[in-house]
């Protein structure tokens, strides 16, 4: 079942299992939204406690093994050990898990479908030249969730993009 959870930063579309576990989190979409009549004040409330820097953990129940299987479980399973505020790279997710940089292409492509950003974190994951790229929910919020957990502000180069600032 869909419903709404308002945040400070927008009303953001979650679906639920019956037994009220997250199954996906999208980002505020006005257009969708406006067709969701129900809220789920809750859900609302636990993100506001991130984005307010009260809580560094969402605590929404969820389980990746139900959500994902296979390789996109490892990967999944792997993001979710890193602490907040702590970035790493997707070549270091490879070889953590597979000992070679190898899969690196394959983990970011995992993590394109990962159905719970932010709960689990997808935006601590950055490329090894500290480029911000790829995410579900725009570049723009992954740096605004970047620069949260970290307390920093993130540099724009001259055409634009978003880098890391050590």
């Amino acid at each position: 079942m869909l419903f709404l959870a308002p945040t400070i930063w927008g009303d953001f579309i979650v679906e639920l299992t019956n037994n009220n576990e997250v199954l996906e989190l999208n980002f505020p979409n006005q257009r969708i939204s406006q067709r969701i009549k129900e809220k789920n004040e809750k859900l609302g409330d636990e993100l506001n406690r991130y984005f307010t820097g009260k809580s560094k953990k969402i605590n929404l129940e969820y389980s990746v093994e139900k959500i994902k299987s296979g390789f996109d479980s490892k990967v999944l399973n792997e993001v979710l050990k890193i602490r907040y505020g702590e970035i790493t790279t997707y070549s270091d997710i490879s070889k953590k898990l597979y000992n070679s940089v190898k899969w690196t292409r394959a983990v970011g492509n995992a993590l394109k479908r990962n159905p719970l950003p932010i709960i689990i974190p997808c935006h601590r994951i950055i490329r090894n030249d500290s480029f911000i790229s790829g995410f579900s929910g725009g570049i723009i919020w992954k740096k605004r969730l970047i620069e949260l957990e970290r307390g920093k502000k993130c540099i724009i180069s001259r055409k634009g993009h978003y880098y890391l600032l050590s």
